[in-house]
């Protein structure tokens, strides 16, 4: 029961914080918080006293920095998406068939859709860890 209080208690703040921001949240704002309830619901799931709170703080930190850096490669997708326009578009998704991220740019400027795939690619890469 008290898990389940917990749960509802991280979840009603992390709305409540979103809810206060005066523009909206980015991508990385909403990953942040994602990362941070989903680690900290992990967190408290593990042991118990002093080792669970611990345990608590670090999955919500790991969760927030995790969860913010896969909003930010999302943000920046989203200004290659506004640079295009019309003229283009990108998609981004995991592989049905393979554990594989595909990154797909369409556009008028080859070069640029080329330097734009190798950001993202190197993001990617950074920020997912490769497949065991």
């Amino acid at each position: 029961m008290r898990l389940a209080k917990t749960k509802v208690s991280v979840i009603v703040a992390s709305i409540l914080a979103l809810a206060a921001c005066e523009n909206p949240p980015t991508k990385e704002q909403k990953g942040a918080v994602a990362g941070a309830v989903v680690g900290g619901v992990v967190g408290s799931t593990i042991g118990g006293g002093t080792g669970r709170t611990v345990a608590i703080v670090a999955g919500t930190v790991a969760g927030a920095l995790i969860g913010g850096n896969i909003g930010r490669k999302m943000d920046e997708a989203d200004r290659i998406k506004a640079a295009l326009g019309r003229d283009g578009r990108v998609l981004i998704r995991w592989s049905g068939t393979e554990p594989k991220l595909r990154i797909m740019l369409e556009g008028p400027d080859e070069s640029r859709i080329r330097e734009w795939a190798k950001d993202l690619t190197e993001a990617a890469r950074k920020d997912i860890p490769a497949p065991a």
